[in-house]
C-alpha cells in the first residue's frame, strides 16, 4: 500500500521588525503577540523581516546584518542553504536580503520537504522579478534538476500584488512556474467565479505575501495575525 504524504501546515509572515524603523510601528508587539498565540497551530513558519533579532552571542556589524529570515519547523530540518540577491535598490542595501532554504524530514521514509522563503526588494518590480530568477536558478532549479518530482514550498513577503496589479502578478508566475501559487491551486472562487487572494495587508487592499508549491497538494487558508480580518478580495 502506498504511503499517504504527511499533511504539512504552512504560515508565512511579515513581521515589519526592521533595523531602523521597528520601533515606529505601532502594532509591533502585537504582531508578536499574535504569531506566539497562533504558532502552535503550524508546522512550518516562514517569517521575514526579523532583523532586530539575533542568534549570535553579540550583534554582528550595523550594516547589511542579516537577510532577517527564519524557518521555524517542528520536521526535523535537515540542512540549510542562504543566497543573497545580486540585485537590490538603493534603499535596501541597510539590509543583506536573500532566501533561506531548509530540507525538512517529513518520515523516515519518503523525499524530504524543500522549504524557501523571500521578502523581495520593496521599491522596483524590475528588480522583484531579477530575485525571483535567482531564487529559480540557484535553488529550485537545481532542486528539480536532482528529483523533477521534489516537494518544494516558496513562502514569503514577494511584495507583489495579486489583486490589482495581473501583469506584474503573471510576470512572476511565469517566472516561478512550475511552482504553483498555492492560492490558484486550491479551490477557493470568489462571489462570482473569480480567484480570490486573501488581503495581507493592515491598511490596503492589496495581497503581497504569497506561498507557491510543486509536487505537493495544496488545502489553502488565509490566516491574518494581530486584529487584521481574513478577508478573500477578488481581482478585477
Amino acid at each position: 500500500m502506498e504511503q499517504q504524504a504527511p499533511r504539512v501546515r504552512l504560515l508565512t509572515q511579515n513581521m515589519n521588525i526592521h533595523h531602523f524603523v521597528g520601533h515606529s510601528y505601532p502594532n509591533r508587539e502585537a504582531r508578536v503577540n499574535g504569531l506566539l498565540a497562533h504558532v502552535d497551530e503550524f508546522d512550518v513558519v516562514m517569517l521575514q523581516e526579523l532583523f532586530k533579532f539575533h542568534a549570535s552571542h553579540a550583534p554582528p556589524h550595523w550594516f547589511q546584518q542579516d537577510t532577517g529570515l527564519l524557518i521555524l519547523s517542528k520536521h526535523p530540518i535537515v540542512s540549510s542553504k542562504t543566497i543573497f540577491f545580486k540585485e537590490r535598490s538603493v534603499a535596501e542595501m541597510v539590509s543583506l536580503k536573500g532566501a533561506l532554504m531548509t530540507k525538512l524530514r517529513l518520515s523516515d521514509e519518503g523525499p524530504h520537504l524543500v522549504v524557501i522563503t523571500a521578502h523581495l526588494d520593496a521599491h522596483s518590480l524590475d528588480i522583484r522579478l531579477a530575485q525571483l530568477k535567482q531564487i529559480m536558478t540557484e535553488l529550485v532549479h537545481k532542486e528539480l534538476a536532482e528529483d523533477e518530482e521534489a516537494r518544494i514550498v516558496l513562502g514569503g513577503d514577494l511584495n507583489i500584488d495579486s489583486i490589482h496589479h495581473a501583469e506584474a502578478w503573471e510576470a512572476a508566475k511565469g517566472i516561478l512556474h512550475p511552482l504553483e501559487s498555492a492560492v490558484d491551486k486550491g479551490a477557493y472562487r470568489g462571489p462570482e467565479g473569480g480567484r480570490p487572494y486573501p488581503v495581507t495587508h493592515h491598511k490596503w487592499d492589496v495581497c503581497l505575501d504569497h506561498i507557491f508549491v510543486h509536487g505537493v497538494a495544496v488545502d489553502a487558508n488565509s490566516l491574518q495575525l494581530h486584529k487584521w480580518p481574513a478577508v478573500f478580495a477578488t481581482p478585477p
